[in-house]
């Protein structure tokens, strides 16, 4: 699972406010002075960040089933296979898969075979070619913290290999008959300790051979089924479900993104750091005033995404876009069942440390958050006088594995409508 998805933290106090004013008719625009916060029409105040840094914080990219009798929802996906990206270098995956044994396993009579069944459902890369997957047996247990740069993990020779089209939906994989007659009786082993079916097979590990594309296959989908007989001439199944799951991800080569933009990336943990800060102007000069409006727009480089795409190549899109807000030290009281307080007022979920969930939506200038809930941030700020929270951080398919680039704009962007940007109007009183 990526537990530590994809982020963009936004810390406080790490930047200065630059201001424009509004060429709208209905605004006035900034530096003014405070007479033009009279008459009761509506005022906006655009606020670009002027520092954008990033940093480092690689995903935990691995996930073990809590319990024996559930499989973890999120987190299910391994990727697999190396992609050569214009835009984002070279990346190489591999994915580690284990399943739960059956509740219903017995004795047998023999084993006719066992194959490996695997459901797609990602794919980034070059749509056009035939990619070729190793698969080798693992030697070391998946761990729950395990990030997607994760050293000293071994494991054995390749097993068999198989073939799989971009267009591919599920694959069926035969393992060896030399490989099924040595380990066939660990998948029906009832005994405990170091002689139990978990402590003797550690699952399997999938490697790339060749291809230029990233397939992501489904864990809770995917499972291993064994045909047996449990007793003379009876024919039956058994499916062994996966239930941990864990994806290595490392670059090989220097991306090369186009000036006036910050590459991000899934699972690479490559962060973002900005900041708006709410005691400088314009804001100070604001006072108590209703918030008609407040935007909080990210530009994507779209032109630059795909000048840099080839033919037949596909970046999957961004399949879930969250902001956390991580409220100050002073407002982390928790309501009886666990919430925020503050989460609660601003009509938000509570979420990981001590942070207000907000969805972010891919609008046609970029990533941008609802401005209900925004407008609510700003107003209750502008009302308090304080921050409300010390760093956002932005979240990309949470629980999924993923490489999928993001290419944000810059303040310093040639396009000033391509600038991140706060966007606020309120509406002084008479």
């Amino acid at each position: 699972m990526t537990y530590r998805c994809f982020l963009a933290a936004l810390f406080s106090g790490a930047l200065l406010l630059s201001l424009s004013a509004c060429d709208d008719s209905s605004t006035v625009g900034l530096g003014v002075g405070p007479d033009s916060l009279e008459g009761g029409q509506p005022v906006t105040v655009t606020a670009s960040p002027d520092t954008f840094d990033t940093f480092t914080e690689v995903d935990v990219t691995s996930q073990v089933a809590s319990s024996t009798d559930s499989i973890p929802s999120n987190g299910h996906r391994i990727l697999v296979g190396a992609v050569d990206d214009p835009l984002v270098g070279t990346v190489v995956t591999r994915g580690h898969i284990d399943f739960r044994q059956p509740d219903d396993v017995g004795n047998f009579e023999s084993i006719d075979g066992v194959n490996l069944v695997l459901q797609t459902e990602y794919r980034y890369g070059d749509t056009s070619s035939v990619q070729t997957i190793d698969v080798r047996e693992a030697d070391t247990e998946i761990q729950s913290d395990w990030t997607a740069d994760e050293t000293g993990i071994t494991f054995g020779d390749v097993i068999t290999s198989f073939d799989i089209a971009a267009s591919d939906t599920t694959v069926t994989v035969s393992l060896p008959s030399s490989w099924v007659a040595a380990n066939g009786p660990t998948l029906f082993s009832t005994s405990t300790g170091s002689d139990s079916y978990d402590d003797l097979f550690e699952g399997l590990v999938l490697t790339t051979q060749s291809g230029n594309r990233v397939t992501g296959f489904d864990r809770e989908s995917s499972f291993l089924q064994v045909a047996y007989q449990p007793a003379a001439n009876v024919q039956d199944t058994l499916e062994y479900d996966g239930a941990k799951s864990f994806t290595h991800i490392e670059r090989t080569t220097t991306a090369s993104p186009p000036s006036g933009t910050e590459l991000l990336q899934d699972g690479l943990g490559t962060n973002l750091v900005t900041n708006f800060d709410f005691n400088d102007s314009p804001f100070d000069e604001l006072g108590v005033v209703p918030v008609n409006r407040a935007e909080l727009v990210l530009p994507i480089d779209s032109t630059a995404l795909e000048q840099s795409t080839p033919a037949n190549f596909v970046r999957p899109s961004l399949e879930g876009i969250f902001l956390r807000a991580r409220a100050v030290d002073s407002l982390r009281a928790e309501t009886s069942t666990g919430e925020l307080s503050l989460c609660r007022s601003l009509g938000l979920q509570t979420t990981v440390e001590s942070s207000c969930l907000i969805d972010l939506s891919l609008t046609s200038t970029g990533l941008g958050a609802p401005n209900s809930a925004m407008r609510r941030i700003v107003e209750r700020t502008l009302l308090e006088e304080a921050p409300l929270f010390d760093r956002y951080v932005l979240e990309l398919n949470a629980g999924e594995p993923t490489i999928t680039p993001l290419l944000l704009s810059t303040p310093d962007a040639t396009n000033e409508n391509n600038r991140p940007r706060l966007q606020v109007t309120v509406v002084p009183q008479n």
